[in-house]
């Protein structure tokens, strides 16, 4: 199964008079339009699109507001997407967080000296939209506004949606060994058999982070090169690094261009068509 993991393509970070603009990224942005425009329909399982999200009321307690200034504020536009992700024929998905690594869960560091959530919120006067933005966080929605009053609610916690996955991965790998699958759903480390193709923003931060957990899980990550810019190191240095040269040279990592994986996409379609291309007498 493959799915799109469209990283903090936001105004914020790709639009040049964005509170962090990434230099080069607003160059990136017609290139992913035209990437959605060209993916066939249902070519990836899923899409899921993050939104990197701050609130003034508490960008403070954030390890971020001491590298950056506040940025992506909550339904600001700075916040918006700069994409046009309705171009993609594909289910898509949204989520909210407010870390670098989309895999963190909130910690009293988060909120303080506080230990949860409602402990914060309880102790602090903060405003309903700074409360239902907290509360969604992390959580997987198809609201593109990642709105209570506009989802059905969020569909699921961000642990439950990947664990959604992995069961539906270990009945396939199940169905076809035709022996019984007895893990543990609701553990997102085993995303053995999932592919997931990386674009978005930046390279050296938030992409670094996603990349790294689905690595950890066991999924194979392709990164589209072309389709992402870093603040200070990009896609194809980062892949060189020594940390990841285990994942590199067991073909679990990899970096490519968005032409490539079309052109992959238009052979498979042909294949499963059961046509040929006439100029190269490839299926």
């Amino acid at each position: 199964m493959r799915i799109l993991d469209i990283v903090d393509s936001q105004a914020g970070f790709m639009a040049p008079w964005g509170n962090l603009y990434v230099e080069g990224a607003d160059q990136i942005i017609e290139p992913i339009n035209n990437f959605f425009r060209k993916v066939p329909p249902n070519a990836y399982k899923l899409a899921l699109a993050k939104y990197d999200t701050h609130l003034k009321e508490t960008y403070h307690l954030s390890p971020e507001s001491k590298l950056f200034p506040l940025h992506c504020e909550y339904q600001s536009q700075d916040w918006q997407l700069a994409i046009n992700i309705k171009l993609l024929q594909s289910e898509t998905f949204f989520m909210t967080k407010g870390t670098f690594d989309m895999w963190a869960n909130e910690t009293n560091e988060t909120y303080g000296k506080h230990n949860s959530l409602n402990e914060y919120l309880t102790a602090n006067n903060v405003s309903s939209k700074t409360a239902t933005a907290l509360r969604n966080m992390n959580h997987i929605c198809q609201d593109t506004q990642c709105q209570d009053t506009q989802c059905l609610t969020p569909i699921a916690h961000r642990d439950q949606f990947f664990a959604n996955l992995q069961q539906w991965l270990q009945h396939k790998q199940s169905s076809n060994a035709n022996t019984h699958n007895t893990h543990n759903t609701h553990n997102t480390h085993n995303l053995h058999g999932l592919e997931v193709h990386i674009i978005g923003v930046a390279s050296d931060y938030c992409n670094r982070f996603a990349m790294e957990g689905y690595l950890k899980r066991g999924a194979t990550v392709v990164v589209l090169a072309d389709l992402t810019r870093g603040i200070g190191v990009q896609t194809e240095e980062i892949l060189q690094e020594e940390q990841y040269r285990k994942y590199v040279e067991a073909g679990q990592l990899s970096h490519t261009t968005s032409e490539h994986v079309l052109r992959g996409m238009t052979r498979r379609g042909r294949r499963k068509a059961g046509t040929t291309d006439s100029a190269t007498g490839q299926r």
